[in-house]
């Protein structure tokens, strides 16, 4: 890239990066692939698209990682203090809990339950969800909860958590010990899942829990760290090179030898994790530093991914009951190939879920977000804001 790394970054002035919105368009449908297979079991015998789809919960560290970098950069980029402080507050508040809490009211109250009684629930722990401890509670039970359509939402629990307590953090220690900071999450949460695993805890546990999922925002946060050294991310290319090729490589091999990066898988619980997080990191740095007219900055920059981009958070919210209300039952149209019920039930979801992540973004999103003038952020800082939360 030409211009200033950090301006662009966090999406101040003119140099915001559009490859950045193509990254998390990527996500999105990772995300929208994953699930939409998770539901129709073995929909997909073609082994080479089966192995990409059942890679697809990856996707939801690459929104970690993404956060992680650009809330980071913003926080480093304010002035420490308890005005800064509650203008984060304000400005995340607008941005993640008019959707989130729509979609709660609608799903535990509007929907008639004896009408759709496949969409419609009222958990006994409600209140879970409200308060953003769905993710705890779900690891404390070692299973999902009573609201599949809602199960989805433990990422934005953690990104929750995250932006509660991260802000003190970074106006406290500074960007050199945040990154020293950084770099033992990394090490600790893959030490902790490794003790989890040995000690027979649910693969939900480790799947959802804050401490156990950290090392991907952690990721994000040292490259915003590093990109505001004073040699930039230059020094670190190769590094982020060899480190991607390694977690590619691996990732290629589970394709051939475990038909996918698993989810549930052993080494995916324990090692896979850190795969993933060090794996975009690395890419995210090579976006990074990667000049305009290079082939990766047009790809990311392509109109359609962007696209996703722009309305994934909403998207994210929104698709799994979708996902869920468009199930084709097993052993149904059986002259149908099971390959193109797969395709079909995608495709509806993902035009489904954009028609309403669509109408989201310009009746409830936008107003809220124009009030994020209010708090300290003009119209790119909350740009920049909106990019950083897919949010998952």
């Amino acid at each position: 890239m030409t211009a200033d790394p950090i301006a662009m970054q966090d999406g101040r002035g003119p140099d915001r990066i559009p490859a950045l919105d193509g990254l998390r368009g990527i996500a999105i449908l990772l995300v929208l692939i994953f699930h939409s297979l998770d539901i129709q079991v073995d929909a997909v015998p073609i082994p080479f698209i089966h192995a990409i789809a059942i890679s697809g919960w990856t996707g939801v560290s690459l929104f970690f990682v993404l956060s992680g970098f650009l809330i980071t950069g913003i926080l480093l980029d304010s002035s420490p203090g308890r005005r800064s402080l509650g203008h984060f507050y304000m400005r995340r508040a607008l941005r993640i809990l008019p959707v989130y809490y729509a979609t709660l009211l609608i799903f535990f109250y509007l929907i008639p339950r004896d009408a759709f009684p496949d969409l419609a629930w009222h958990d006994d722990r409600e209140f879970l969800y409200w308060t953003f401890l769905q993710n705890w509670a779900m690891a404390a039970r070692g299973s999902f909860l009573n609201a599949p359509n809602l199960n989805h939402l433990w990422s934005l629990n953690i990104e929750e958590q995250f932006y509660l307590f991260w802000p003190l953090l970074v106006f406290g220690l500074g960007r050199r010990r945040l990154l020293w900071l950084c770099g033992a999450l990394i090490v600790g949460c893959l030490g902790l899942r490794i003790a989890l695993y040995l000690h027979e805890a649910p693969w939900v546990a480790i799947y959802i829990m804050t401490i156990t999922r950290m090392d991907d925002l952690a990721v994000g946060a040292a490259i915003a760290c590093l990109v505001r050294g004073s040699k930039g991310l230059a020094p670190f290319v190769p590094i982020a090179r060899m480190v991607g090729s390694v977690c590619a490589l691996y990732v290629v091999a589970l394709m051939f030898v475990a038909g996918g990066f698993l989810l549930r898988a052993d080494l995916t619980l324990t090692l896979g994790f850190s795969v993933a997080s060090l794996g975009f990191g690395s890419a995210l740095i090579l976006v990074l530093v990667a000049a305009s007219d290079e082939w990766v900055t047009r790809l990311l920059s392509a109109r359609v991914l962007r696209t996703f981009g722009k309305y994934s958070y909403a998207l994210y919210v929104v698709h799994l009951p979708i996902v869920i209300f468009l199930m084709v039952p097993n052993g149904a149209n059986p002259g149908i190939p099971r390959t193109a019920v797969y395709f079909w039930h995608l495709a509806l979801t993902i035009g489904l879920s954009f028609a309403v992540a669509f109408v989201s973004w310009h009746v409830l999103e936008q107003p809220f977000l124009r009030l994020k003038k209010r708090f300290g952020g003009d119209s790119d800082v909350a740009s920049a804001a909106n990019t950083a939360d897919k949010g998952t």
